[in-house]
């Protein structure tokens, strides 16, 4: 979801990365849970959290933006929009099992990958790109003491 947050704003300068992390839920020797807060330039910031701990019958996968003049949510697709004194709220209908979208969606960007190695074209998500994000998950640990 980091690609996604970066790729909406423009990929702008990260100011300060804070996290956490836990590997008490699980017991094992490696973090089961880990969430980060991370402010970047022109005032954004934003805050992930990532657990396969959670107490749950089935995986989640969300994203919520919010901002001075409205919101938005993906998952299903839904916003809202500050008008004049009013407020007001679209959603569209939901596509399908969330789970299923989110695999298929990897599914879609490997085989973009793929395509473009096969005809050398640029990928879409470039190679500073994914820098950009690992620099801010490497962040996220080091702030956690990891």
């Amino acid at each position: 979801m980091i690609d996604l947050v970066f790729f909406l704003i423009g990929f702008p300068t990260v100011l300060e990365v804070t996290g956490a992390t836990n590997d008490k839920a699980l017991g094992l020797e490696v973090e089961d849970t880990a969430s980060g807060f991370v402010r970047l330039a022109d005032e954004v910031i934003f805050q992930i959290e990532v657990s396969w701990a959670n107490c749950d019958d089935h995986d989640k996968a969300y994203t919520w933006f919010s901002g001075t003049r409205g919101a938005a949510a993906m998952n299903p697709l839904r916003w809202s929009r500050r008008q004049k004194d009013m407020i007001e709220h679209v959603q569209l209908p939901n596509f399908g099992d969330e789970v299923k979208l989110y695999r298929n969606s990897f599914k879609s960007e490997i085989a973009h990958f793929v395509e473009c190695i096969k005809k050398r074209q640029q990928p879409l998500a470039t190679g500073r790109e994914a820098v950009a994000v690992l620099e801010v998950i490497s962040k996220i640990y080091h702030s956690a003491g990891i």
